[in-house]
């Protein structure tokens, strides 16, 4: 009775209850995975984060956009009523916010992705709206927006993880 079982010193009722059980513990996750991928639920919108109002500068040139000392990319066009330098102020405001959410999970270089949506170019960190990769921006560096939205992605995934607070060992 006890010969040639996979574990020594269980009986041939018992084995075959656990074999019973590993089936039906299989099946559940088979069932669950079956279930997940045909009732998925659609990608959520993403969260464009407040900010405060934006002081009015009326200087056009180009700046280059840098945070925590480290430098990112030049914005060299002037979107609507906001210069390059009201837009990098944008940009400042809106990763201040984004990195105060994305703590917990440490921020990955992978949460920065482009996201293709109704014909716009946008850079999302986890699910928050960082920004928007205009036409004229593309332009101004003489490459399709698809091309400048991956490049800028690119950079900030190198540069948001590595300025990014960690998550404290003695909670909030």
């Amino acid at each position: 009775m006890w010969q040639e079982l996979p574990f020594a010193g269980v009986c041939r009722c018992c084995f075959l209850r656990m074999e019973t059980n590993k089936m039906k513990v299989s099946w559940i996750i088979a069932t669950a995975c079956a279930a997940t991928a045909l009732f998925a639920t659609p990608v959520k919108a993403q969260t464009v984060v407040a900010i405060g109002k934006i002081s009015k500068v009326e200087d056009r040139t180009p700046i280059l956009w840098g945070i925590g000392g480290l430098s990112i990319f030049t914005i060299k066009y002037t979107d609507g009523g906001y210069t390059p330098i009201m837009r990098t102020e944008v940009y400042d405001a809106r990763t201040v916010e984004i990195l105060c959410r994305t703590q917990a999970p440490k921020l990955r270089s992978a949460d920065v992705r482009v996201m293709n949506k109704d014909g716009k170019h946008f850079i999302v960190v986890r699910q928050y709206l960082l920004m928007e990769v205009k036409t004229e921006d593309a332009g101004a560096e003489k490459m399709s927006r698809s091309a400048l939205a991956d490049k800028w992605a690119v950079r900030l995934s190198q540069v948001l993880p590595a300025i990014a607070p960690e998550p404290s060992d003695f909670g909030v």
